[in-house]
């Protein structure tokens, strides 16, 4: 991990400011007002009440008050920002790094810069991780790639083979555990290399999420509103980032890491993907999301569709339909409304059919389906009511707001931002052009 000098040393001259606000109290300090403890690892406190971080140093404690624990969050933000790190490190591990240098070397323990600390520690982490994500409610036949992301089902022997690295005997223990729950289910997984464990984890957990959540696009949830979308990421469905996981160091000395699997919520609908669903998802432009996702960019209407689709993949996955038609205009509205004051409406009205269609009868026809919805939408967010709406409806808007994210994906090869996009609607509008005319291709 290389740290340009001036960086270094303007996070070291930080770091040594900071020491002068650690202060030291007498046992009964920490006693009497950390009534809400909720952690205590390695003898530090903290409390619930954001009392402070404490470490308790024979008959003393030392450690940052209530308003200074901000102020170490704002070191950490300070240290995030140099991208040579936060590529590579992630805010829960360097939180527990610095705050062990910060009270070793207040008690004089530590003679190295916590740059250098920071060097030697990460550096002991580093390596690349296959991460596991088991999941839930998803049969699959073949196994296929969304973006950096495997589908995959693994037989008993394929997991003797991935795990053959383990002594049978010295993890005799670990290798059934393994078995148990990772043999013939779904598994999504991908590498990350070059990271520390807990920051591999959180790359591909938001890789994986956003997989699974392409996948929903593409599930008969999208065209028939009374099937379910029941599958789901473990970790997501047990709310634990770390559940359902198996993360494996690409080395000889790594080890599979595994966390706790959960039973499932209720009785779900099983989706299962056989070469017959996989033609299907092909003929609806799969590539085009592979695509996208193997080149990825970072423009404001790249992260937009990113949000998007993650955000249209959990809609799909709320049984009840008013909540569900709720959700769905919230992802039309940040993606069609320039500003707060603009009317919503009107917004999705104008700009809607045009990225959906090129059709002058349909279009009319997404007209109608938003203001008919909208109503719905309003009356169960201003007055708690659930109106009754026609089923087929909700099922057109569904599949337009997926054709819209394929547009933009295509668009977002030409566009940077959301602005740039609706302009050249405008534009058109103005010159009475029925399509903006370098997007004939892409409808």
């Amino acid at each position: 991990m290389e740290i340009h000098p001036k960086a270094a040393e303007s996070i070291n001259k930080k770091a040594n400011e900071f020491l002068s606000l650690i202060e030291s109290r007498e046992l009964g300090y920490v006693t009497s007002i950390a009534a809400g403890l909720v952690n205590i690892e390695s003898k530090r406190m903290f409390s619930q009440e954001g009392v402070g971080i404490f470490h308790l140093d024979g008959d003393k404690w030392i450690g940052l008050n209530n308003d200074n624990v901000g102020k170490y969050g704002e070191l950490i933000k300070k240290i995030l920002a140099n991208k040579e790190i936060s590529s590579i490190v992630s805010f829960f591990s360097l939180k527990d790094i610095c705050i062990t240098w910060l009270f070793n070397s207040y008690l004089k323990k530590e003679e190295r810069t916590l740059i250098q600390y920071l060097k030697d520690k990460i550096s002991n982490g580093i390596g690349n991780y296959q991460i596991f994500c088991r999941v839930e409610n998803l049969k699959i036949n073949k196994n296929f790639n969304i973006g950096p992301v495997q589908f995959s089902s693994y037989s008993s022997e394929q997991l003797d083979v991935l795990l053959s690295f383990l002594n049978s005997e010295k993890h005799n223990d670990l290798i059934k555990f393994a078995k148990q729950r990772f043999e013939n289910i779904t598994v999504v997984t991908s590498l990350v290399e070059g990271v520390e464990i807990i920051k591999a984890r959180e790359i591909v957990n938001m890789r994986c999420a956003l997989a699974v959540n392409i996948l929903k696009i593409f599930s008969p949830t999208l065209i028939n509103t009374y099937t379910q979308c029941d599958f789901d990421l473990d970790f997501l469905l047990k709310g634990d980032s770390k559940s359902g996981q198996m993360a494996i160091k690409c080395s000889k000395e790594g080890e599979p890491l595994i966390a706790s699997i959960h039973l499932n919520r209720k009785t779900h609908e099983i989706l299962e993907i056989d070469e017959e669903y996989l033609d299907f998802m092909k003929e609806r432009r799969m590539d085009l999301f592979n695509n996208f996702l193997n080149k990825p960019k970072k423009t404001e209407l790249y992260q937009l569709i990113i949000k998007t689709i993650n955000l249209l993949g959990m809609a799909l996955s709320i049984d009840n339909l008013h909540l569900r038609i709720i959700n769905l205009f919230t992802i039309s509205e940040f993606l069609l409304l320039k500003g707060n004051d603009v009317p919503i409406l009107d917004s999705l009205k104008k700009y809607f059919p045009i990225l959906v269609s090129s059709d002058k009868k349909e279009r009319h026809e997404i007209k109608k389906i938003l203001t008919n919805l909208y109503s719905i939408r309003s009356a169960a967010i201003h007055h708690g009511e659930y109106k009754d709406f026609q089923h087929q409806d909700l099922i057109k808007f569904q599949e337009y707001l997926f054709s819209m994210i394929k547009m933009l994906i295509s668009l977002s090869e030409s566009y940077d931002t959301k602005d740039e996009v609706l302009k050249e609607i405008d534009e058109s509008i103005a010159s009475v052009h029925w399509l903006p005319r370098k997007w004939d291709s892409q409808l």
